[in-house]
């Protein structure tokens, strides 16, 4: 929501700054001003790039937690059987542990 709200306010800064700076001298009192919301809309777009950056990272790292957790409930299942697997099973068991790791 945060992130939203930044690129609506980097869209909304920008153009105002285009519009103010064509009709203004250099070096007036509202250069400064155009200037000074230039600033802003620097600081709003680089805020956006960062909140998306955050947001890219929290999603990677919500997918290796998700998947971690599933590893770890296949291992639990795999731990519970009454009796270790012997031949056949022993073979699927592993073969089951080593796909859901490596996916």
């Amino acid at each position: 929501m945060l992130y939203e709200v930044a690129l609506k306010q980097a869209a909304q800064a920008r153009p105002h700054a285009q519009v103010r700076k064509a009709c203004v001298p250099a070096g007036s009192v509202s250069a400064w001003a155009n200037r000074a919301s230039d600033v802003a809309a620097d600081a709003l777009d680089q805020l956006a790039t960062w909140l998306e950056k955050k947001r890219q990272i929290d999603n990677r790292l919500r997918h290796t937690v998700e998947r971690v957790h599933a590893v770890e409930r296949v291992a639990d299942r795999l731990d519970r059987r009454p009796t270790p697997p012997k031949g056949e099973t022993a073979a699927e068991a592993r073969k089951e542990l080593r796909l859901t790791r490596s996916s």
